[in-house]
């Protein structure tokens, strides 16, 4: 029987290659694991996972047997990252946007540490899912999940997998952030942790300690938002007014798929009016609207596809790192889903509250960058932040509170612009400038400030309210 050591040995990560020719090994400056979470829902399968300890933690090098304070861990946050597509590996949010390591675009595609990481003050793990992206697999054949109940079942049971195997973390608050197609996977995967809790009292072992979600540039209500994106493109000159008159029949033969719950029909035309919007621009970056090249995973998936980063990060050398950006397996067996509103499963996550009744127990934030063009920027961010409802139709309860606030502009003193905040109860919006659909990468510091002033500040962002400056200027002149 394996005791304690064995366990966190067996999924350990101390050191890996240090580029795609494996001519040299990088030393993890932080404990890190990585691994296959099993899951036995109606299928057998395993998610895989790589996680980083914050750095604020010192431990004794090759001291395999040394446990840190137990207070001290748990006072630190344990942030989940996930990336969308459907079909695309949470390892590009590692290597490009948000993780300990980047991948260099030299010749080797040397890895380095990363100086804007979130584990600076933050546990932050990654996770390929659902099955059938990166390297996570279906154990029982070419089975994969066709819906968000599925998805989200299967990523819990995962995720108290990881928990079974790394109890040290369990009391650490649990924020799941993400972007994209995300949008979708974290409402459902935070709900599918919400209703299991309520079954369980925090101090039961199997009890999660969710205390929020982040959402960067969110695939919720895809209806509005492909209408909103119009609006958009239309503003920026790549569509003129008759091909802007022309997407908007093209929305309406969409939405009225979308009203006959024609769910796949409604993907294909979804995914046809988004593309016609981007032909009429001259195919710029859906997600950065200022370049007319997407960004490359080849690099990555090279890279995890030697069998020496395999052998560190606990993989078979049989498996094959492979991710999809709305493409493929994962996507096509999601198609039912692509289209669907995820938007009112919000409500109940804003307004849940602990056992006694007295506090909200989740905190939300919603994060755009101003030049995605994917129909999940602002504009639909902010439509859809406005008009929150549950599957009760009612609105959110501080709706009015939060229609009638100002923005404020959030800076680094003295006055550095780093975006624009609003923040209401347990809900904060920040757009950020000079960004696209991937925050993290576009503005990798600010991103990070922008996390941290959420998790331990509260959403405390310093700022000032830019009508109430402008016009106390306009007064004293």
């Amino acid at each position: 029987m394996s005791n304690a050591k064995d366990l966190f040995l067996d999924d350990l990560v101390t050191t890996i290659p240090g580029n795609l020719l494996n001519s040299q090994s990088l030393e993890l400056n932080v404990r890190s694991y990585a691994g296959r979470a099993p899951f036995n829902s109606k299928f057998r399968g395993e998610l895989f996972y790589w996680f980083f300890e914050s750095q604020s933690v010192v431990r004794p090098k090759d001291n395999f047997d040394w446990q840190p304070d137990k207070e001290q861990l748990e006072k630190i946050p344990l942030v989940i990252w996930l990336n969308g597509g459907p079909g695309g590996s949470s390892a590009f949010g590692l290597f490009c946007e948000n993780g300990p390591l980047r991948m260099n675009d030299d010749a080797v595609c040397s890895v380095v540490p990363n100086p804007f990481s979130w584990n600076q003050k933050a546990h932050v793990m990654y996770w390929d899912q659902p099955v059938g992206t990166g390297y996570s697999r279906s154990l029982s054949g070419d089975k994969y999940v066709s819906s968000e109940t599925e998805l989200r079942e299967q990523f819990y049971l995962a995720l108290q997998s990881f928990y079974s195997r790394h109890p040290e973390y369990r009391a650490c608050e649990l924020y799941i952030t993400g972007e994209s197609y995300a949008g979708k996977y974290i409402p459902h995967i935070a709900t599918e942790i919400m209703e299991k809790n309520r079954a369980l009292k925090p101090t039961d072992p199997e009890y999660i300690n969710l205390a929020g979600l982040a959402i960067g540039d969110g695939w919720m209500d895809p209806r509005r938002q492909l209408n909103w994106v119009i609006d958009y493109a239309f503003n920026l000159g790549f569509l003129d007014t008759v091909q802007k008159y022309e997407m908007e029949k093209r929305w309406e033969t969409f939405d009225k798929l979308c009203e006959k719950d024609d769910w796949e029909a409604a993907t294909k035309a979804g995914n046809n009016l988004n593309n016609a919007i981007l032909a009429c621009g001259g195919m710029p970056d859906v997600y950065d609207i200022r370049y007319w090249t997407d960004t490359s995973g080849e690099n990555i998936s090279a890279y995890l596809n030697l069998n020496a980063v395999k052998d560190k990060l606990h993989i078979p050398d049989d498996y094959t790192w492979v991710t999809a950006d709305d493409s493929g397996p994962v996507t096509e067996h999601l198609i039912e889903d692509n289209m669907r509103d995820v938007t009112p499963l919000f409500k109940p996550l804003l307004e849940e509250k602990d056992k006694d009744g007295d506090e909200l127990l989740y905190r939300l934030l919603f994060y755009t960058g101003n030049y995605d063009m994917s129909a999940c920027g602002f504009t639909g961010t902010e439509h859809i932040l406005r008009h929150l409802k549950g599957e009760d139709n009612k609105n959110w309860m501080y709706q009015k509170e939060w229609n009638e606030l100002k923005r404020k502009v959030w800076v680094t003193p003295p006055s550095a612009t780093n975006g624009f905040v609003k923040s209401c109860a347990n809900l904060t919006q920040v757009a950020i400038p000079g960004a696209g659909h991937l925050v993290p990468m576009n503005k990798p510091m600010i991103s990070r400030e922008m996390l941290y002033a959420w998790l331990f500040d509260k959403g405390n962002y310093p700022g000032y309210d830019p009508l109430e400056q402008f016009d106390s200027k306009k007064e004293r002149k």
